[in-house]
């Protein structure tokens, strides 16, 4: 699903209730013991269908998406996009802007701008005066106004944007200095009139909703990233790995489709035991750090890079043979080799090796093909490292090898 293009249609005019008209005439608020009039009644129930199907739009909108592993950054934008566009149609803004919490772990809250229109990202201090009263009132602030009493730089920086209005979106259950989700900051009504309590109270429930959504895809980033070098994990690996060959296997089968092919890279980084006792744990994360993004330029967006554990990567190639595999890989090594890795100021590098192994003709399961890439990797170590071997049929009577991580090498 493209999360890019923007929100979806809403619900058409004949669906949506009418909104109540801003210009028509309020009836005045009977007289204590009164029953109110049949206008001002239905002008309430109006009122109150319009906000509940808003409540139920943002509900149906968030959640008709699923997460998709590989756009979550794409969601996060979709999500942006859409509660702007809303909030401006809703409440008649001419101004609607959102920051993004940039990163769950994060030290400080960083909200990245959703579009170009808004300015770039505002960096808050999670203990400063301005978090603290954003989390404990969990609500919107007004920004303008002599009786704010919210003096404080990140304030003002809003009322430069014309901001007239400021609303959090807070997850109460999240950790202390990572609950602050988002902020929506929200100019002046175009018809200069001041947010009513109901519209407040609208909002209040649109920013919590935003902030769960917010929470629920850090929280699916976090479980499937390896946190240290920012690719995909193990655990990810494998169920993508299964869900890959499983489709080819299926549209293979059919008579006028093609075969399909998916090749599996195993790397492993040479000599990084040496490595790390020589420079220190310090030193050996920067380069697996950069190890990652290194290889993370070199590949296609389809294809699928994870940490399968220590220093060792894969990568998945879908729609890919063996032979462009082994050129793929090549242009691996070329990028690792050249890859400098600075350490206390001094210019290091590091070499790896590669086995390259191919579904359907080296194995129709995961299993099967990550023992072909592992040997195929072996065989490159024992090589002479730094090399890329292609997997071949192993022996009937092949001894296995240890791999050294609770693992056999046939």
């Amino acid at each position: 699903m493209d999360w890019t293009a923007g929100p979806r249609p809403m619900t058409t005019m004949r669906e949506r209730p009418e909104p109540p008209s801003h210009p028509a005439p309020r009836s005045r608020r009977p007289a204590a013991g009164c029953a109110p009039d049949a206008d001002d009644l239905a002008r309430r129930l109006r009122k109150q269908e319009y906000d509940f199907t808003t409540i139920f739009e943002v509900a149906t909108q968030i959640n008709a998406h699923v997460l998709d592993d590989r756009h979550i950054d794409s969601y996060l934008k979709f999500l942006a996009h859409y509660l702007t566009t809303l909030a401006r149609g809703q409440f008649g803004l001419g101004k609607a802007y959102l920051y993004l919490q940039k990163d769950l772990d994060a030290p400080r809250i960083v909200l990245a701008r959703d579009h170009k229109e808004a300015p770039g990202p505002m960096v808050i201090d999670a203990g400063s005066d301005f978090a603290k009263r954003l989390i404990q009132t969990a609500a919107p602030i007004p920004l303008d106004g002599p009786a704010v009493g919210l003096d404080t730089p990140e304030a003002d920086a809003l009322r430069k944007l014309g901001a007239t209005m400021a609303v959090p979106l807070v997850m109460a259950s999240a950790p202390i200095g990572a609950n602050l989700k988002g902020l929506l900051a929200l100019g002046p009504k175009l018809l200069r009139e001041p947010f009513s309590p109901s519209e407040i109270r609208l909002l209040g429930l649109l920013a919590n909703m935003a902030a769960v959504a917010v929470h629920n895809a850090q929280l699916h980033r976090k479980s499937i990233i390896d946190h240290l070098t920012q690719v995909y994990s193990r655990g990810h690996f494998d169920l993508h790995l299964a869900s890959e060959l499983a489709r080819a296997e299926r549209y293979g089968r059919k008579e006028l489709e093609p075969r399909r092919q998916v090749t599996l890279i195993m790397m492993d980084i040479d000599h990084f035991k040496s490595f790390n006792d020589a420079h220190g744990h310090p030193a050996g994360d920067k380069a697996l750090r950069a190890v990652a993004r290194a290889v993370q330029r070199a590949v296609r967006k389809s294809d699928i890079l994870a940490r399968y554990g220590g220093e060792e990567f894969v990568l998945i190639a879908v729609e890919t043979g063996k032979e462009d595999g082994v050129l793929l890989a090549e242009r691996l090594r070329r990028e690792v080799s050249e890859t400098t890795i600075m350490v206390q100021g001094t210019a290091r590098h590091v070499t790896a090796s590669f086995g390259v192994a191919t579904f359907p003709d080296d194995g129709r399961t995961p299993q099967e093909l990550v023992t072909r890439a592992d040997a195929a990797l072996y065989e490159a170590k024992e090589g002479g490292r730094n090399r890329i071997c292609a997997a071949r049929p192993a022996p009937a009577n092949a001894a296995p090898h240890d791999t050294g991580r609770g693992e056999t090498r046939p």
